[in-house]
């Protein structure tokens, strides 16, 4: 069977995976701006909320069974179908839709973590056998959430999954191995960030007292998104020791990270110039600064690159540079192991 064919059968194929349910779900919408609907709407609202969050997801699996599309799609084939109900159903029919949203959305979220969590740990192992290095648990985490989720939240819900991970769950100590270097304990970080958290408790007790006086509402939100950013920066805090910056000899790269809110990894045939950088960041502007905490903390190292690259800052944002500077605490160590390779 010749390329073209098998090309044209496999698209047609998943033509009828995703076709079916998504005639489905569009027969469905059709029935709840019908005049029928209008008769008998608590009826037929039950009905389609029944088909959109069982039906389809079950009839979803019977066509992906013996693929390779995986599994665990059929989750978001439930999810599909719970925002669908929730946009063409009337308000005063979606009490049970409510009963089932308030159940089902904590238990999805307990699998999706489940699921990443035991991936991580199964990638992990694999890279160990196969490659015999130590692969970072944050980035086996990115790659377990992108088998999940669509590229573009993967960062994010990596970053999430992240913050409770380094809170709560992340305290055996890690000890540095061969070509890897910390970046925390001789610079500034640690105290900059216990600063930060120090300033945002401070300002949550002030600022929520005075907004309780206006709104409650706005006051406990605000006093949630701050407590949340504490956590941000406790997980940050906890993740520096254990994301050192890593000479990948074997690939032929420098992994520099900053906890889990930015990673680098720079090719060695990138490289144009590695030295210790000795000036004040504010007296040049032509460098980017790789610590997401900017100027407040001190750098000691510049990496020159031949192209203009970019690196991945918190929620996955990027930065290009072609001047990075940053901080590790045995600088002449780094350099002449970074020039030991050439």
């Amino acid at each position: 069977m010749n390329y073209k064919l098998r090309k044209l059968i496999n698209v047609n194929s998943y033509l009828f995976v995703f076709g079916i349910p998504l005639t489905m779900i569009f027969s469905l919408i059709l029935l709840s701006k019908s005049s029928v609907f209008q008769q008998y709407p608590s009826k037929f609202s039950l009905a389609i909320i029944l088909d959109l969050l069982l039906v389809v997801p079950f009839v979803y699996f019977l066509l992906i069974r013996k693929k390779a599309i995986p599994k665990f799609t059929i989750i978001t084939s439930f999810i599909i179908g719970m925002v669908v109900s929730s946009f063409i159903l009337p308000l005063e029919e979606q009490e049970v839709l409510s009963l089932i949203k308030s159940v089902a959305i904590p238990v999805i979220e307990l699998i999706i973590l489940f699921f990443v969590i035991t991936k991580t740990r199964k990638i992990i192992k694999n890279y160990k056998l196969e490659n015999n290095i130590n692969i970072d648990f944050y980035d086996a985490m990115s790659l377990a959430v992108k088998q999940v989720v669509p590229a573009k939240v993967a960062s994010v819900l990596t970053t999430e999954i992240a913050v409770i991970y380094y809170c709560f769950i992340s305290w055996k100590k890690r000890v540095l191995q061969e070509n890897e270097f910390s970046y925390h304990d001789k610079s500034t970080s640690i105290s900059v960030i216990l600063g930060f958290i120090l300033v945002i408790l401070i300002e949550t007790f002030t600022v929520h007292h005075l907004l309780s006086k206006w709104n409650i509402v706005v006051a406990w939100a605000f006093t949630f998104l701050s407590v949340y950013t504490c956590l941000q920066m406790i997980a940050l805090l906890k993740s520096l020791s254990k994301r050192p910056i890593f000479i990948d000899e074997q690939n032929q790269q420098i992994i520099l990270r900053y906890g889990i809110f930015s990673e680098a990894i720079i090719p060695f045939s990138q490289i144009k110039n590695i030295r210790v950088f000795e000036k004040d960041i504010s007296e040049d502007t032509t460098v980017t600064v790789f610590s997401p905490l900017g100027k407040l903390e001190g750098v000691n190292m510049l990496i020159e690159t031949h192209q203009e690259l970019e690196f991945k800052s918190f929620y996955g944002f990027k930065k290009k540079y072609t001047s990075l500077v940053f901080f590790v605490d045995e600088k002449y160590q780094f350099v002449t192991k970074m020039n030991e390779r050439s």
